[in-house]
């Protein structure tokens, strides 16, 4: 089996476990082997009050917890929007070892560095697109 084809699977497979990940903690916390009685752990994992942990003290009020830990840095903030990343990531990286937009360009770069550059610009591709609908046209606030 070609290398590429055996990487690619690795990561469709860590992109499904995280996604169980995701959706376990957000809709099935309590009933799940991530509900553990460790207050620091709680806190990250459970999405009931973990949520809040992008913000100062808790605070949606008080702003951001840390420069970029509403947006780019939201990852490191709590259990699901780690799994998130942990999904997004792993297929982004299967779709560039396979269709490289950066090669279209006819640059003479590492294949590390154009493998990076593709996954950084499909991580912008889809993050913008999730951004501007979230934040703006789906929000009775702002379209009004």
């Amino acid at each position: 089996m070609e290398l590429t084809l055996v990487i690619t699977i690795i990561l469709l497979v860590i992109t499904g476990l995280a996604k169980a990940v995701m959706q376990t903690v957000q809709f099935h916390y309590d009933k799940s082997i991530f509900d553990i009685d460790v207050p620091w752990w709680f806190n990250w994992a459970n999405p009931e009050v973990s949520w809040q942990n992008k913000y100062r003290n808790n605070n949606p009020s008080l702003g951001p917890r840390f420069f970029l830990s509403t947006t780019l840095l939201v990852f490191v903030t709590d259990l699901m929007h780690l799994a998130q990343f942990v999904m997004n990531t792993s297929w982004q990286i299967a779709l560039a070892t396979h269709f490289s937009p950066s090669l279209l360009f006819g640059w003479d770069l590492p294949a590390w560095l154009i493998l990076l550059l593709d996954v950084v610009l499909f991580k912008s591709i889809v993050n913008i697109w999730f951004h501007l609908p979230y934040s703006y046209f789906f929000n009775k606030k702002t379209i009004l």
